[in-house]
């Protein structure tokens, strides 16, 4: 009750100041904004008033340490606030209709699914600086994933010591606390930087199923309630440090380390109804628990080799990742009456480790009027994963073992004449795979090998300073990550079962896109994406066994075509805004003879965004973010619409601040999906405990060191920042 009455007092505060806002007087709060000139492909940015949001030609900035609701979540809560970025309730990250990628300071995380949620659920997010988003990615990046995400922790190298310590208390239905430091400094010729953060407390997951089996007209409907609790100890710690061997060159030494302790408890109601009375009644209760180390060690030699911004790169990186995840299930079935039926009980236990090896050599160099990028990388990969169920029939083990060699090189050229500048970039990868299963119900192998290329290009005509064209066009791919291709069976209820696919193809992800940009404030795009051969969740329901299976399979063709507007604004000196528009039609298209299909969908998506200072001191901000997104088609699967309404407040007190955060106002983002194709009618609504209310406390020191020019700081950015560096 204490929760709502809350709920309800901040809503009705910022209605009231929304609508008493546009009457302070702007000359009161007067600030000149001064425009510079950036080189990013001529773009022109604000420098003294960054907005949260920013739109440029390859990406989307969305600068962290400008919002307060960012501040005060979680690296998984943060993805939510970008325009067009979707988190999934199985883990994944997209953009628009295309996977993405997630990178953390240029170097690619190497988890997917729930593992992926979970590390990026355990980051504090007063340690990102800010998250680009390249709807189109540029050659040096790995070409696995339709787009990139690119997580840029803080990092400013300056001369002393400071940084800020943060304390928070976030309350949902159960309450998490967290605490982050985030150090930076510089003695001589060493810079070092250290984010860490340690949370600790509950979360509430709530899955709620039907399933109606239909055989010859005798019609039987399962409804089923999942709640989930889990504890979740979670900490990271990300540390590096450079060492300036002249004013050319440097060494640095990064390494992240992250680690989740998880027990849950998850009991499983489900009532099966024929005729309209209750036939049986079936409880189980799954008691699971896991703990999973991610370590990553980076080694980075770079030094420049001429006064025109050209420099060579040298990095080595060595992953390490285990989990060992274990549960043990017990089902009861009754009948109507109360009547015991039957019992089943087995022990789930796993043992996964995972190792990434990883060399890359980068090359800038300017020759006349084109700027030159190049470089080569390989990388190995190996994951083990050991499985054994146990049951009182018997016992059956699986050992999945996943080795991937990938070799690499990429070539990008930039030229710009006085109206026109291209970019063209060609990245090549020759990877070889090797995945086996080998158990007690089945053994397979799997061996491939393939060479593609992926070309991107950029094409940018301003022909004066308040118009500007740009065309981008790239070929992807999209690989399947571990856990889709493992096909150890999973169970959730006896009759409820998951598993992968060895033999999943990767898919090939195609994007052209057109931007028209006015007054560098309002930009217009046109899009098309396809996606061959693209993998995905199909669930298989038995209407005769009454057996219901989530599966992996290659569905077919996905394509979406549309248009997008984007703007930033700023009403008044004290008020910043954007609004973010996406229309597009959806069609997937199934190639498999066993499930042909052709679903067509229109979709949206819509978001916005407000900033605004609301004292003359600068000491008082708040802050209001929005997104809706309509019904859209994914495979056989109809997803429901998703919106959320989330605000902030934040006071400055000399070197503290306190901010008070509301997500999830009316408890509307989480997954519905429904699946009423042939013979299959099923659905679910999946529900992570989004709602909350967060308190923050942030206290900072030594925030007014001096940069020491002599050195650039080593935190790099997308091809277009090299050039812009040498010009």
């Amino acid at each position: 009750m204490m929760y709502n009455s809350v709920i309800k007092f901040l809503i009705f505060c910022t209605a009231c100041f929304l609508v008493n806002v546009a009457g302070f007087a702007q000359d009161s709060l007067a600030v000149k904004d001064t425009v510079v000139s950036s080189r990013s492909l001529k773009e022109v940015t604000i420098t003294d008033r960054t907005p949260r949001i920013e739109h440029k030609i390859d990406r989307v900035v969305f600068n962290a340490d400008k919002s307060i609701v960012a501040q005060n979540g979680t690296l998984w809560e943060m993805l939510r606030l970008i325009p067009n970025v979707r988190t999934q309730s199985g883990g994944g990250v997209s953009v628009g209709e295309k996977p993405a990628t997630v990178y953390i300071d240029d170097v690619p995380v190497q988890l997917a699914g729930q593992d992926l949620a979970n590390f990026l659920m355990g980051y504090s997010g007063t340690g990102i600086n800010k998250i680009e988003v390249f709807n189109v990615p540029p050659a040096k990046y790995e070409a696995n994933g339709g787009a990139v995400i690119n997580i840029i922790t803080k990092k400013r190298l300056a001369n002393g010591l400071y940084g800020d310590i943060g304390l928070s208390h976030q309350q949902s239905t159960y309450s998490r606390q967290r605490a982050s430091l985030n150090l930076n400094g510089k003695l001589r010729k060493i810079d070092f930087s250290l984010n860490a953060n340690q949370t600790i407390g509950k979360y509430l997951t709530t899955d709620q199923e039907y399933i109606v089996y239909n055989t010859a007209g005798a019609v039987s409907n399962w409804d089923i309630n999942d709640r989930l609790v889990e504890k979740r100890p979670s900490g990271n710690i990300l540390a590096g440090l450079r060492y300036a061997l002249s004013k050319a060159s440097s060494l640095s030494v990064q390494l992240t380390k992250s680690y989740i302790k998880n027990d849950g408890i998850s009991n499983i109601h489900t009532q099966v109804q024929s005729l309209s009375k209750i036939d049986s009644l079936i409880d189980t209760r799954n008691s699971s628990a896991y703990h999973s180390n991610y370590t990553n060690l980076i080694a980075n030699y770079r030094s420049a080799i001429d006064t025109s911004g050209g420099s060579i790169s040298i990095t080595g990186n060595q992953l390490w990742y285990s989990n060992d995840p274990e549960q043990y299930l017990q089902s009861r079935t009754f009948h109507g009456n109360g009547d015991l039926l039957s019992t089943y009980a087995n022990i789930s236990t796993s043992l996964q480790d995972t190792r990434i090896s990883s060399l890359q050599a980068d090359l800038s160099k300017r020759y006349g009027a084109y700027y030159l990028d190049a470089g080569m990388k390989v990388y190995f990969v190996k994951t083990n994963s050991d499985r054994s169920l146990s049951e009182a029939v018997g016992k059956m083990n699986n050992v999945f073992i996943y080795k991937e060699n990938n070799e690499a090189a990429y070539l990008s050229v930039y030229r710009a004449w006085k109206k026109f500048a291209a970019k063209v970039g060609l990245r090549g990868e020759f990877t070889q795979l090797d995945i086996s299963s080998k158990g007690t119900a089945y053994d397979s192998v799997n061996t491939s090998d393939y060479f593609k290329l992926f070309p991107t290009v950029y094409l940018d005509y301003s022909p004066n300073g308040s118009n500007r064209l740009v065309f981008s066009a790239s070929r992807r791919i999209a690989r399947p990550e571990y856990y889709r291709l493992n096909p150890f069976v999973y169970f959730t209820t006896p009759y409820y079962t998951t598993s992968g696919n060895p033999y999943l193809r990767p898919s090939i992800v195609s994007t052209l896109n057109m931007d028209y940009i006015l007054q560098n404030n309002y930009t217009f795009s046109l899009f098309y994406t396809r996606t061959q051969d693209k993998f995905t969740d199909v669930t298989v329901q038995d209407n005769e066994t009454k057996a219901f299976q989530d599966i992996q399979k290659n569905i077919g063709t996905s394509t979406s075509i549309g248009s997008s507007f984007y703007c930033d604004l700023s009403p008044a000196s004290f008020w910043q805004m954007s609004h973010f528009l996406r229309l597009a039609y959806k069609t997937e298209k199934s190639t498999d003879p066993d499930q042909p299909f052709s679903f067509h969908k229109f979709v949206y998506y819509y978001s916005l965004d407000n900033s605004v200072t609301i004292d003359t001191a600068k000491t008082w901000t708040a802050e209001l973010h929005f997104y809706f997104a309509s019904s859209t088609i994914q495979g056989i699967f109809n997803n429901d619409k998703m919106y959320n309404l989330s605000l902030g407040l934040r006071k400055r007190i000399k070197k503290f601040s306190v901010s008070l955060t509301v997500n999830d106002i009316f408890f509307s983002d989480y997954s519905r999906i429904r699946v009423h194709y042939r013979d299959q009618n099923n659905g679910f609504t999946f529900k992570n405990d989004s709602r909350s209310v967060t308190l923050g406390l942030r206290f900072a020191f030594n925030r007014k060191a001096a940069r020491d020019k002599g050195f650039e700081k080593l935190e790099s950015g997308s091809e277009v920042d090299r050039v812009d560096s040498s010009k």
